[in-house]
């Protein structure tokens, strides 16, 4: 026993926590020439998710409001320095700073405002000319509007309409009387049941894409031309929320 005990010493806690010298080193203390890896990529999908979040409020506009893309009668007599819609949308959301919720919630508010919206061209001069069916023609007013209340119901503090006037280049009044036409037209109903928004967030996420390019044969305008017909404010006609309340 021991003569044993002479052969085999005991092991020392060194040399049973012992690892190589470059197994030892921090990844990133290493003086080897391999870098640690970056998280740009994480940075970059939330870049293009956000994109692609313009890309669908525009193109939400652009279903709803086929002439959105023509600049209205009284934004100048022959259109010049209108910017494109989606430059529109995207310049609007970046100076209000909107947040991805308020942003959701505005293009609901499109939904429930999407089956008001008068079938006329407004681009020509009418019999009678109504202002409160004018700004209802206009997608960008529309949108506006829909970004302005989502704002007041979502946030405590807000901008002031003299701000909104400045972002928008629309006057106090004009923004006051789009508004009080939307909250008429919605019957002042703002709210949304948590099921319909649980629906709408499906909605929203399954058709907003965070990858870039699409796959192939998919193409997120088509997609969104194919789905914004079928949008009812009780969101039960769509195929992709009846699959999965099957599939659960």
């Amino acid at each position: 026993m021991t003569h044993l005990s002479q052969a085999l010493p005991a092991p020392s806690y060194t040399n049973i926590t012992s690892v190589l010298p470059a197994q030892r080193q921090h990844p990133r203390r290493s003086t080897s020439n391999q870098k640690p890896p970056t998280l740009v990529r994480q940075c970059e999908r939330k870049l293009i998710f956000v994109d692609n979040l313009v890309d669908s409020a525009s193109q939400m506009v652009e279903v709803i409001w086929p002439l959105s893309v023509v600049p209205c009668n009284d934004d100048g007599a022959s259109g010049r320095g209108v910017l494109p819609l989606r430059t529109y949308i995207e310049e609007t959301l970046r100076r209000s700073r909107t947040s991805y919720s308020t942003l959701q919630v505005a293009l609901y508010y499109l939904v429930l405002i999407k089956p008001y919206v008068p079938e006329y061209d407004f681009t020509k001069v009418q019999a009678q000319d109504c202002p409160a069916s004018r700004a209802l023609m206009c997608g960008r007013r529309m949108f506006l509007t829909a970004l302005i209340l989502a704002s007041k119901y979502l946030q405590d503090r807000n901008y002031s309409t003299k701000a909104w006037s400045k972002m928008s280049g629309l006057k106090v009044e004009e923004i006051n009387a789009n508004e009080r036409t939307f909250l008429d037209k919605v019957c002042w109903k703002l709210h949304i049941p948590d099921l319909i928004f649980k629906r709408w967030t499906q909605v929203v996420l399954r058709y907003t894409s965070d990858t870039q390019p699409p796959s192939p044969g998919q193409s997120y305008a088509i997609t969104w031309q194919s789905i914004v017909p079928l949008l009812t404010p009780e969101l039960d006609n769509l195929p992709l929320l009846q699959a999965t309340q099957l599939a659960l």
